[in-house]
């Protein structure tokens, strides 16, 4: 198994949640799901702005769960579906808390439903390169941006684990694109560049 490594804070993603949490798509399950549904994330959200934290993530994964047992989960989900919304904000907060291992092995598990909703990918790009699994990141990060080609964020993310396996110059191209598209933040260009890649200034 990969030993962890510390990375630093600004190579984190934003987990920072939503105050209003969207309601499901009321095509993604039957209307006896959705209202539960919309409501637990709702009441999630409440818990975890309150300092509840564990309280919102036990909810949350109640409601997961249920959804899971239902017929109405279809594969693959969009990213507006029941589940995919469940999942995204438990992952989320399990981030948010340092629970890495538990957000990667929640996201991976349900990859067959949510294979097509590229902020999933991204999220488990970021669990896996904080993990120190830079070849599952890189994977992770690609897919993501193969479905949301112009996110320069995921750019950087996939650049600092290129970098970290040796691949310092394909970290270098992703590094130039998103400092081209105005998403190369000079703290993450400096990181790089500790690690040997040639990044440009602006």
């Amino acid at each position: 198994m990969t030993d962890p490594v510390v990375q630093p804070q600004f190579l984190r993603m934003d987990m920072t949640l939503s105050k209003t949490p969207s309601v499901p798509s009321l095509n993604a399950a039957p209307t006896a799901v959705v209202r539960p549904v919309a409501d637990a994330l709702a009441q999630a959200q409440s818990l975890w702005h309150a300092g509840s934290r564990v309280a919102a993530m036990e909810l949350l994964q109640q409601a997961l769960s249920k959804v899971e047992a239902s017929s109405a989960v279809a594969l693959p989900v969009t990213g507006s579906s029941a589940l995919a919304q469940l999942a995204r904000e438990l992952a989320r907060m399990n981030l948010a808390e340092g629970q890495v291992h538990q957000a990667l092995a929640l996201l991976t598990r349900l990859e067959p439903q949510l294979s097509q909703i590229a902020e999933v990918w991204a999220m488990r790009g970021n669990a896996a390169q904080r993990l120190g699994q830079h070849a599952d990141a890189v994977k992770s990060y690609k897919q993501a941006l193969l479905l949301k080609p112009d996110e320069p964020r995921w750019m950087t993310g996939q650049a600092v684990s290129l970098a970290a396996q040796g691949q310092l110059t394909a970290a270098g191209d992703l590094a130039e694109k998103a400092r081209v598209l105005g998403g190369l933040r000079p703290e993450i260009a400096s990181y790089l560049r500790q690690l040997g890649v040639a990044v440009r200034v602006d």
